[in-house]
């Protein structure tokens, strides 16, 4: 009797010491899921931010350009407007959208 209640003790022993490693892989397991959902949500999060960002200066340079080429075009006609410009032809820069003049007779 003896030996089968040494026998049955450690068994018990065994069953104990995989019921702790088990919890304690359950319990890092648990916290690694967490964590993992934690950045998955941040980054999600952060992809959204980042697409709405680039939506928004998608649309603002939409509306630049438009804004620009109608202003160009403004410019443009008030030059025409004024009168015979000689040998003078008008052109706008494209970097810096400012106005100025070219001369077609000397290339100025």
């Amino acid at each position: 009797k003896i030996t089968q209640w040494r026998r049955k003790m450690k068994e018990f022993k065994t069953y104990e010491a995989n019921a702790r490693f088990y919890l304690r892989q359950k319990y890092v397991a648990d916290h690694i899921a967490a964590r993992e959902l934690e950045v998955l949500e941040r980054y999600s999060g952060l992809e959204k931010d980042m697409r709405d960002i680039r939506q928004e200066m998608e649309e603002q340079e939409h509306t630049a350009e438009a804004d620009y080429k109608k202003r160009a075009d403004a410019v443009r006609k008030y030059i025409l407007s004024k009168g015979k410009l000689g040998p003078w032809v008008p052109q706008t820069g494209a970097v810096s959208g400012r106005m100025h003049f070219f001369n077609a007779d000397t290339g100025e």
